[in-house]
């Protein structure tokens, strides 16, 4: 028997009549041609399923220099990114200004178009929107920048990078694990003790005998405001399980007024992540009875380390709308200090440097335009900046004037600001 090759061209195509289609291939599911041929395409596995606690409003995929995968993504509030073997870092600025999760339509009085409506009426139920809050998200070179939009009151609007640090910093705490006897390094109020030997050796130890509550404490931990830092301990023989009774608390030694972490505990591991809010040599952690009488309760293996975040790119403009990086390596600052026609870019291959000088590329330039800008994508030998309007091209041309602009398209103005993609036939919103 002979065999009758079937030289049928790769891809799907569905366009006119039947006849038309003949000899092509109409429609499949999971499969993708490679060199001409048609392969499988195996099923989608889930990654992650905790990746972020709130709505997701802008990712980003690359890959390091060493050929590590990254996925980062900002929801409202919060920056989190993802190696390839899953692990997942919060690299949320402990700084970072929260913006809003779902649009709401803002009704009331000052609200809606001018003049529609009668004056002093309020708006029941159309108005002005405040946006959810969005991220522009980029890889500068192996590093991730990130930009929350700054819109109104809502969003952060600071230029951040992450240099890939997920190492936590130096231990804040001395003998934390209690191994150190006679113990000189914790204030050890009635009740506690830090007994050598015995079941509670290397532990630091509650008395049931203890009725009132009472503070085992550590003073002088040095920690730098804006810094985001992790308390890990652990708490266990507490013969109460339903009964929270010990209470964890850091403050600045200024008095209980002042305590910005206080969290109930239990038998087991705790971690909490915190913001230091003012530097001081008097920070002072403290574990205390949640109330008089109850059991008592061993603490142990206590850690506070310095958790590595995004930081805000040195000198760069603030209020911004958002970014975006360059073929040539320069990174925009779009909406540019609360202007939201403004372009501001650093010097070519050094996103610390911002003002433009004879020795450098660094430069801005306002858009003419009427609309806000909402959206840049990198295409063919340029970079496409999307208002609520129109469209703009940026081409960069070198000194003195480093990229020259161009408006390339009227009312075609972008409806969001994740709206826009880039393919091989163009950029398409």
């Amino acid at each position: 028997m002979t065999y009758i090759p079937l030289d049928i061209p790769a891809g799907f195509y569905r366009n006119g009549t039947d006849l038309e289609q003949s000899n092509r291939w109409r429609d499949g599911s999971l499969v993708r041609w490679r060199d001409g041929s048609l392969r499988p395409v195996k099923g989608w596995v889930s990654r992650k399923t905790s990746y972020s606690t709130n709505t997701i409003r802008g990712m980003h995929a690359w890959e390091s220099l060493n050929g590590s995968t990254y996925l980062a993504g900002g929801s409202y509030n919060e920056l989190v990114a993802m190696v390839g073997s899953n692990t997942l870092y919060d690299v949320t600025p402990a700084d970072l200004t929260a913006g809003i999760e779902q649009a709401t339509v803002e009704t009331g009085y000052g609200y809606g178009d001018y003049g529609v409506d009668d004056y002093g009426v309020a708006r029941q139920n159309y108005g002005n929107y405040s946006e959810a809050t969005t991220w522009s998200l980029d890889n500068w070179g192996e590093y991730l920048v990130a930009c929350s939009a700054k819109v109104g009151a809502n969003g952060d609007g600071r230029l951040l990078e992450w240099q890939l640090n997920t190492a936590l910093g130096s231990e804040l705490i001395s003998n934390g694990d209690f191994a150190t006897y006679p113990d000189t390094y914790w204030i050890k109020n009635t009740g506690w003790s830090v007994p050598n030997t015995g079941s509670s050796a290397g532990t630091a130890a509650f008395s049931s005998s203890q009725t009132t509550p009472s503070n085992l404490e550590q003073n002088s931990i040095s920690m730098t405001a804006g810094k985001k830092y992790r308390l890990v301990f652990t708490v266990f023989n507490m013969v109460s399980t339903t009964t929270l009774n010990a209470k964890v608390g850091i403050n600045l030694g200024l008095g209980s007024e002042e305590l910005f972490l206080e969290k109930d505990v239990y038998n087991g591991t705790h971690t909490f992540d915190f913001e230091c809010l003012t530097t001081s040599s008097a920070v002072q952690i403290r574990f205390i009875r949640n109330t008089t009488g109850g059991d008592g309760f061993n603490i142990d293996n206590v850690s506070i380390k310095e958790v590595p975040t995004a930081s805000v790119i040195a000198n760069a403009p603030t209020n911004n709308l958002g970014l975006i990086v360059t073929e040539e390596r320069f990174l925009f600052a779009l909406g540019a200090g609360g202007n939201g026609r403004k372009v501001q870019w650093c010097d070519q291959e050094d996103n610390t440097q911002w003002t433009a000088a004879a020795t450098n590329q660094a430069g801005d330039q306002e858009l003419q335009t009427s609309g806000q800008i909402m959206q840049a994508v990198r295409t063919r030998g340029q970079t496409l900046i999307i208002t609520d309007i129109d469209a703009h091209s940026a081409r960069y041309i070198g000194p003195p004037f480093v990229f020259g602009f161009e408006r390339v398209g009227t009312s075609c103005g972008a409806a969001s600001r994740k709206a826009a993609i880039d393919v091989d036939a163009g950029v398409f919103w």
